[in-house]
């Protein structure tokens, strides 16, 4: 599951699109939260996933749909992309493509599957690597209560198998103290910001 090539003319811009990966409980949404109270709401778009997975008090704020409505809206070009992970489908709405061409910055939770179509899509991408240490994965992991300790240890111990080689991989250690990895997501945004007139 994927965009479709042949609706893209070209390389997406002026604005940029920040890609934020890593493993399961390193904190990547709690970054972007903390972060998107620190940054210009006129001049970035903080992308709400949809997730064919119910919402609930321990995962992510998105939107939820159905897998027989997710396949049809993909197929009606509702998404501006799309994959699978870990049974379930994910889709970032076309309204990101309609955000960076207006210069503003996108800013998603994605899976680093996606990367190279993004760097296919979008004219500037800068990939945010979020990592803390194992024991710390697994202890945010389990906080959650949606897994046993068998599927933490093997989530964690999860290989994902993808080079998050390149010039605009920005890594961030989310295993310290909050306030300097929101200090780092909020500076690695800042530095894609147009210029304010």
């Amino acid at each position: 599951m994927a965009s479709r090539p042949g609706l893209w003319r070209g390389p997406i811009g002026p604005g940029a699109f920040i890609a934020v990966m890593g493993p399961s409980g390193s904190g990547k949404d709690t970054l972007i939260g903390e972060a998107r109270r620190r940054v210009d709401p006129e001049r970035t778009f903080f992308v709400r996933r949809i997730v064919t997975r119910p919402a609930d008090g321990a995962a992510e704020d998105h939107d939820t749909m159905s897998r027989e409505a997710f396949a049809a809206a993909d197929a009606a070009g509702a998404f501006a992309l799309c994959w699978a992970a870990h049974g379930l489908s994910y889709g970032l709405p076309v309204e990101v493509d309609d955000a960076i061409r207006q210069g503003r910055t996108a800013i998603a939770n994605v899976s680093r599957a996606v990367l190279p179509l993004l760097r296919q899509r979008y004219r500037t991408v800068v990939a945010v690597h979020v990592f803390a240490d194992p024991a710390i994965l697994a202890e945010r992991i389990a906080g959650r209560g949606r897994e046993s300790g068998e599927a933490i240890a093997a989530r964690v111990a999860r290989d994902p198998g993808i080079s998050l080689a390149g010039d605009d991989i920005v890594r961030i250690d989310n295993g310290g103290e909050l306030a300097v990895a929101v200090d780092r997501m909020v500076s690695t945004i800042e530095a894609t910001l147009a210029p304010q007139p």
